[in-house]
């Protein structure tokens, strides 16, 4: 029987580090490309909004500079073309009327523009008290300089900006 013993990988020609190995067998991915980023407003009235696109104002991570927090855009980064998974969570509330309904979309587009796909959520409440917590989860293969970014449509609905109800992650799978 054979074995290999490594701590790194790097590739080919580079001094960059595509695998790590510790003394525990853990691999990690150094040059990972992966964001996460949750509302930050603050107070219960302040966090009620219905702006679109939607700019989630806290990042929590950014792996690969993708996310563009003045735009609100993940753009895939140079080096980064794959299947990438991306997951959208926000809370629907403050139907002000005897009924609303909501359509966030997530955009996934090319470099100059062409939507590519656009997965979207309907969530419709029939008073002035509801509250529907609402998901959108999807992978799609992406070149560099694709984009994807989150729009929210909103009748007589609101989402709550806050970092408990907002947050938009994606990540590169492979």
């Amino acid at each position: 029987m054979s074995k290999l013993h490594v701590n790194e990988i790097n590739a080919k020609g580079s001094d960059n580090t595509g695998l790590s190995i510790n003394d525990t067998g853990r691999v990690t991915t150094p040059n990972k490309i992966a964001f996460k980023v949750i509302g930050n407003a603050g107070g219960a009235a302040g966090a009620y909004v219905a702006t679109s696109p939607i700019i989630p104002g806290t990042i929590r991570h950014n792996h690969g500079s993708g996310w563009d927090a003045s735009t609100g855009r993940f753009t895939v980064p140079s080096g980064g073309a794959g299947l990438y998974w991306f997951h959208l969570h926000m809370g629907i509330v403050r139907i002000t009327s005897n009924g609303g309904s909501a359509y966030p979309r997530l955009w996934v587009k090319n470099s100059v523009g062409t939507q590519l796909f656009v997965p979207y959520s309907y969530v419709q409440l029939p008073s002035s008290s509801s509250y529907s917590n609402c998901n959108i989860t999807a992978t799609w293969d992406m070149a560099v300089d694709d984009y994807v970014y989150v729009t929210f449509h909103g009748t007589n609905a609101d989402y709550y900006a806050d970092q408990s109800e907002l947050s938009f992650e994606g990540m590169l799978m492979g």
